[in-house]
């Protein structure tokens, strides 16, 4: 009779991760046991794509990660392309559509992606087992030793796979404890910082802009480093969000972090060019020189931006632009192509989609996901040092590295690795 805590394969967290892996070692025949700390397995599943799930997108690939990440994620993605991704959700019951080049289930349901995961790991016979944190994972002669939960049951196995996350989105599990465990096993980990996340702002007139969302270009400028994304943005009450500023917030947080200088800027009207706008405000200023400013914008941008770009230059809204000039006018279209803020801060990783940072990729083989100096012990997910853009690269890459860790574990359970 085979001992009930003795196990193949042991997967710290039931997030995408681990539950892909679950289901891929499952299914090559590997005694699995899952260990999630929260009530339920998927609970970051479900909250990604504004409740949607944004599973994958048409164009990944090594070149959409940062560039020093693009080696180690190769292998994985190579292993895993986004047509083979989408035949492994059909299978399960999820087939997945495009919006774009984004993929989501056909039930626009992120539920629908976390049950499936869910259900297809135990149809393949793995068993995942909830409200079960693991508390320490120990090397031994024979494999590992893993103890989890209140009462510190130990389980036993002949390889480990942390898939626990790092720190983002707090409330569904990632906590942090994932870096506890990578540290006890002598693992090296770069700092944690927030990423994809929204931007604090010194912008005086922040309360006036609060609450507009409008097309614009977000660029952060860092030395020879620049980031920029154009899309809808949101003006708040604390700052700039929404996803291009979430694309260009990794920059930022770094600066910020390293005491770097940095610019910001905001383009409200990234179609035109600045002469453009340019011989517009003098075709305004003749044509309609009864109108006040807000009439004159009023089609171009929304009302509170207006306000706001009026009280920077100190232009009064009710003056009729025959009073104002050409000039102001001007400047007024150069401020809403050229807005610059002070970036002060970012939110925090209760805020933010994911993190930068995590165990070092050198200590993993990216043929393999194994641990460089610790055979049998795999890792994959969020918790290493890679991370992507919005618009599904993170997901996939979670997909990608539990893919191949679970493939390679089994080989290494066999004695094939």
């Amino acid at each position: 009779m085979t001992d009930e805590r003795t196990y193949d394969l042991i997967i710290a967290g039931g997030g995408a991760c681990g539950l892909f892996a679950a289901r891929r070692a499952a299914a090559a025949g590997l005694r699995v046991l899952v260990l999630e700390k929260k009530e339920r397995t998927g609970k970051k599943i479900l909250i990604t794509g504004n409740g949607r799930c944004n599973v994958s997108n048409l164009s990944v690939s090594a070149d959409s990660y940062p560039a020093p990440m693009r080696a180690f994620t190769a292998p994985a993605l190579d292993a895993l392309p986004v047509k083979t991704l989408m035949r492994e959700f059909s299978a399960i019951g999820v087939p997945l559509v495009n919006r774009g080049d984004c993929l989501y289930p056909r039930s626009g349901q992120a539920a629908s992606v976390a049950d499936a995961l869910a259900l297809a790991s135990r149809e393949a016979g793995a068993i995942l087992k909830t409200e079960s944190s693991v508390r320490s994972v120990r090397k031994m002669r024979q494999g590992f030793r893993v103890t989890a939960g209140e009462e510190g049951t130990q389980y036993f196995s002949k390889a480990v796979l942390l898939a626990c996350g790092l720190k983002a989105a707090p409330k569904t599990g990632s906590d942090g404890s994932g870096l506890i465990l990578a540290a006890s096993l002598h693992l090296p980990v770069k700092p944690v910082l927030p990423a994809l996340t929204p931007l604090m702002c010194a912008e005086p007139l922040a309360g006036v802009w609060a609450g507009v969302r409008t097309q614009a270009r977000v660029t952060v400028s860092c030395g020879k480093e620049r980031a920029e994304d154009t899309g809808e943005i949101q003006l708040t009450d604390f700052g700039i969000s929404g996803i291009p500023v979430f694309q260009v917030s990794r920059l930022a947080v770094q600066a910020l972090t390293c005491g770097t200088r940095f610019q910001t800027r905001l383009d409200f009207l990234p179609e035109y060019e600045a002469e453009e706008l340019m011989r517009l405000a003098d075709r305004l200023a003749v044509s309609f020189a009864d109108r006040n400013i807000l009439q004159l914008l009023g089609g171009m941008l929304p009302r509170k931006l207006i306000q706001t770009l009026a009280r920077k230059l100190d232009i009064s809204e009710k003056a009729p632009a025959g009073v104002l000039g050409k000039e102001r006018l001007r400047r007024a279209m150069a401020l809403a192509k050229d807005f610059p803020v002070r970036v002060t801060g970012y939110k925090d990783f209760s805020q933010a989609q994911v993190c930068q940072g995590g165990v070092a990729r050198e200590a993993v083989d990216p043929q393999t996901m194994m641990a460089v100096k610790m055979p049998g012990l795999f890792l994959a997910g969020e918790l290493l040092d890679v991370d992507g853009p919005c618009g599904g690269f993170n997901l996939h890459w979670a997909w990608a590295s539990g893919n191949l860790a679970a493939k390679s574990a089994a080989l290494y359970v066999r004695g094939k690795l």
